[in-house]
């Protein structure tokens, strides 16, 4: 019955409301009288008919003047009220002045009793209100929270202006939990359905997407609150774009399920984030890959306490290992991230619901206990510490993210960076094999495609590594990489660095205006590398989708628009922040690229794609290998250690200090 009336026509809607406040507005002057005459009254004659059914019909005329009827009955609130107040109050003044004005008399009077007046209008209002809030609570199967609704009539005139966007059924309490907590002032929902526009809900006019820059405009909106959770990521991007341009700062919502459940508050808003920008639609997991990834092992994940190492750790830990054991060189990373998985096992054994975005995992796929959390200290390079770590746990799996990343550090140390991506790689590979672990997950990088620079010859060497060792009849641990592109919000990143110099007032500094990246965000390259391990074959290579390039001066400008600044160019000098170009840094170049010769397999998930490169064969290598470890060991001539790796990465081309623009674009698998 419910769906059913919900999906009438609205004409026909409006009809059902009409029809109930007639037969309610009588029914409130049949009322009145008897209150007021104690006495049953039946009209006989027509005057007496006239002035009985005056009040029901002027009450609707009034009603309909007030705008009652253009709002939507199961969304409304402090606003329907006062409306039908209005309305109310408005046709009890008409119909007193027509029955004075006439003389049109039940009872030998001049005009209707003051008292039944009266008496009739609050009856009608209670019978109206009462109405509403019984089809309001049928609708929506919530209470009346009448509390924010008589708050909400007192903050009515916040200074701070703000602008929804987006339409779901749950709107307006939203808006009205907007404007209770943060002390806004709505000034209208924007929605992209032409049958929902210019109409009221609960006070708060619909606009179509074409109105939005005027609304802003017209309004001087302050802040903008994105609730189009139906949208398409590149639509939101669109949005974000067209509204940062606008110097308004934009914040949203998490879902509209768990505002209606009150799992989220508005104090629970988020700005919009970098990740937003991207035009990246979430893809959700392939649950038996997440869910038989880890679950009943014990998982040793080295750079513990590194960007992607840490969200390894935390999300592993919702998917039900026996142990975890965390290995990192720094004590205080280590601390960190043990700390902060002691704190998700306090949150699981109190059997909190907790929102999986805020503590980077979700306990509900944990099973009944929570994994056991070791912190280890020691180096991958270091073959003492390996030896006891292997033979102090049982260890199932690997996750390897231990790396030095950072391009011009590793430029200028190339021995340390050689030592610790290529020969750790290679102990904690050669441990692990030896320990009998079943298998073996190295976090690789798309520097190490054609690389330009030490940081990423070193990563590709170390993928060569495993795949030399993949092939050897003899290996027990199975073997596999993943590589993938820049991921927001690690250390080092363009994304933290770009926050602290908006923080500064700026300026930004990008190296080069043509220069763009491969981005994603932490815990979906995360949670694609543990899928991708489930599926791993033996010496397989993974690469991510990592959907479109994006430039970072692209990204820098978003990033201003989006704090509410604008940019300081020479069209606007009085702009709040500049962007200087600063030039290429040492091995860096202008492109990254995922593939080495452009073409991919495709696997079970539609953003893992599987990469066959050659290698060289394993004499062949190891007599490199062995070359180019006594060189790091009794040289530190950066061209020896650079001629070395040119011999093992054939692709790898030192930097010049100019770009090197060979782009092999990313396709997706057929």
């Amino acid at each position: 019955m419910r769906n059913w009336l919900i999906q009438l026509p609205g004409r026909a809607k409006r009809g059902i409301v009409l029809i109930n406040d007639a037969v309610l507005l009588t029914f409130a002057v049949w009322l009145a009288f008897y209150l007021r005459l104690d006495a049953v009254i039946i009209p006989e004659t027509l005057n007496q008919w006239l002035t009985f059914l005056g009040a029901p019909v002027l009450g609707v005329v009034g009603l309909r003047f007030a705008g009652v009827y253009r709002l939507i009955i199961r969304d409304m609130g402090a606003d329907g009220l006062r409306r039908i107040a209005l309305g109310l109050m408005g046709s009890a003044l008409a119909w007193g002045a027509l029955c004075f004005t006439f003389s049109l008399s039940l009872f030998s009077i001049v005009f209707v009793p003051r008292t039944v007046l009266f008496g009739h209008l609050i009856i009608s209002f209670l019978l109206l209100a009462g109405s509403r809030a019984a089809a309001y609570m049928f609708f929506t199967g919530r209470k009346i929270d009448l509390a924010s609704l008589l708050t909400l009539q007192f903050n009515a005139k916040s200074q701070r202006k703000a602008l929804v966007i987006g339409y779901e059924l749950s709107t307006p309490k939203v808006a009205r939990q907007i404007a209770l907590a943060g002390n806004y002032r709505i000034v209208g929902i924007i929605h992209d359905d032409a049958t929902m526009q210019h109409r009221k809900v609960d006070g708060y006019k619909i606009y179509g997407e074409e109105s939005l820059m005027q609304v802003i405009e017209r309004n001087q909106v302050d802040e903008i609150f994105l609730l189009a959770s139906k949208f398409s990521a590149q639509k939101r991007v669109e949005i974000i774009k067209s509204v940062g341009e606008a110097g308004v700062s934009v914040k949203h919502f998490p879902t509209f399920n768990d505002i209606e459940t009150g799992r989220v508050n508005v104090s629970d808003l988020r700005p919009v984030n970098v990740m937003q920008l991207l035009g990246r639609d979430p893809v959700p997991p392939i649950e038996d890959l997440l869910s038989c990834a880890v679950r009943d092992k014990v998982v040793l994940i080295t750079g513990a306490g590194g960007s992607i190492g840490s969200e390894l750790a935390r999300m592993s830990s919702g998917l039900g290992p026996r142990k975890i054991v965390l290995f990192d060189v720094s004590e205080t990373a280590l601390y960190q991230i043990q700390q902060e998985l002691v704190g998700l096992a306090t949150i699981f054994s109190t059997g909190q619901q907790v929102d999986p975005e805020v503590i980077g995992t979700d306990l509900s796929r944990a099973g009944g206990t929570f994994p056991e959390i070791i912190g280890v200290l020691g180096s991958v390079t270091s073959r003492t510490d390996l030896d006891t770590l292997f033979a102090s746990h049982d260890i199932d799996v690997v996750y390897h993210a231990a790396a030095y990343k950072h391009v011009p550090i590793v430029e200028h140390n190339m021995a340390a960076g050689v030592r610790n991506n290529t020969f750790g790689t290679m102990r904690v590979a050669e441990k692990a094999n030896a320990a009998g672990v079943e298998q073996f997950i190295m976090i690789s990088t798309d520097k190490a495609v054609r690389p330009t620079n030490v940081m990423g010859a070193s990563k590709r060497l170390a993928e060569i590594v495993l795949q030399s060792m993949a092939v050897d009849p003899a290996t027990k641990t199975r073997f596999s990489m993943v590589r993938f592109g820049n991921v927001l919000g690690s250390s080092g990143s363009v994304v933290p660095l770009f926050q602290e110099q908006i923080a500064g007032g700026g300026p930004i500094t990008v190296t080069h205006p043509d220069i763009v990246r491969y981005f994603m965000s932490i815990p979906e390259a995360v949670q694609l590398v543990i899928q991708s391990g489930a599926m791993a074959e033996q010496g397989a290579l993974y690469v991510l989708d990592m959907g479109e390039p994006v430039k970072i001066v692209d990204l820098a400008k978003a990033m201003i628009n989006l704090a509410g600044l604008s940019e300081r160019t020479d069209d606007n000098p009085a702009g709040d922040i500049k962007i200087e170009f600063v030039g290429l840094r040492e091995g860096e170049k202008l492109y990254e690229e995922l593939l080495i010769d452009g073409n991919s397999i495709a696997t079970r998930h539609k953003r893992i794609h599987r990469q066959m490169e050659p290698f060289p064969n394993s004499d062949e290598l190891q007599k490199l290998l062995d070359s180019l470890e006594s060189i790091l060991d009794t040289s530190s001539s950066d061209k020896d250690v650079q001629g070395v790796l040119a011999h093992l990465v054939c692709e790898y081309q030192p930097w010049s200090g100019e770009s090197e623009a060979r782009v092999v674009p990313f396709r997706r698998a057929v």
